[in-house]
């Protein structure tokens, strides 16, 4: 708005409208409430010539306020965006950059990190809440070649610098997305395992060879005077109830 040759009565309806937030109703509300203010008709607003001045003056005094508030409005200073294309395009390139730096530096040292990760293992708790491990899996070599692109370029989007504390996160990060990659082929395998301990545990039991009964020893006595068929019923063993098992 050219401040200069705007109305008083074109000030004072703007001023409404950006001074209320969320003012409905545009430029016809606006007058509807300033004719309800001076107390007059808003018809009486589509000739502003034809008011006393009464009513022309009170509609002065008002617009001068918005007029210094708008003045003040546009002078303020904004930033200068002319460039900001460049700006943009120089910090794509850096970041560009950053990243070519990052996957040169971590493609000598994936490798390392990968051919270390042998197996995955599982673990649970013990009754001190120590961490246990329950299982292992063997990590094939087709997890390697087929996913280490997929985990380079993470890496490298991650931001992370090669060192000896990001190492560590990158193992924990593949160790994660092989556990999401072989969920199931390590369960079954878990479970797989657990059976043929529990398999080869009952086969143990069912054939542990009995133990030899103990003889009792024979005690040789001599008997003087005894017949020999009474010798004999003596020495002979015995069945059960006493029975001799010769009978």
């Amino acid at each position: 708005m050219d401040l200069n040759k705007a109305s008083d009565l074109d000030v004072v309806v703007l001023g409404k409208q950006l001074n209320v937030r969320g003012f409905r109703g545009g430029d016809m509300a606006a007058k509807a409430q300033i004719a309800k203010q001076l107390d007059i008709d808003i018809e009486d607003l589509s000739d502003v010539t034809a008011l006393d001045d009464i009513v022309l003056n009170q509609i002065s005094e008002e617009a001068g306020k918005y007029r210094k508030q708008f003045a003040e409005m546009q002078s303020v200073q904004l930033p200068d965006y002319s460039d900001l294309g460049s700006t943009h395009e120089k910090l794509e390139e850096e970041k560009t950059q950053a990243e070519k730096t990052r996957t040169e530096a971590w493609n000598k040292v994936l490798d390392g990190i990968l051919n270390d990760f042998k197996e995955y293992e599982l673990f649970d708790k013990d009754k001190e809440g120590k961490p246990v491990k329950i299982h292992s899996y063997t990590v094939d070599a087709e997890f390697r070649t087929k996913e280490r692109d997929f985990i380079l370029n993470n890496v490298v989007k991650s931001g992370l610098e090669p060192n000896e504390e990001n190492f560590k996160k990158v193992r924990t990060y593949i160790e994660t997305v092989f556990g999401d990659l072989y969920r199931t082929a390590i369960l079954k395998d878990y479970g797989d395992s657990i059976a043929t301990k529990i398999k080869d545990g009952v086969y143990e039991e069912s054939h542990v060879p009995p133990k030899p009964k103990e003889e009792t020893p024979i005690i040789e006595k001599t008997l003087e005077g005894a017949k020999n068929d009474e010798v004999a019923e003596i020495l002979a063993p015995k069945g059960k109830r006493g029975k001799s098992i010769f009978s």
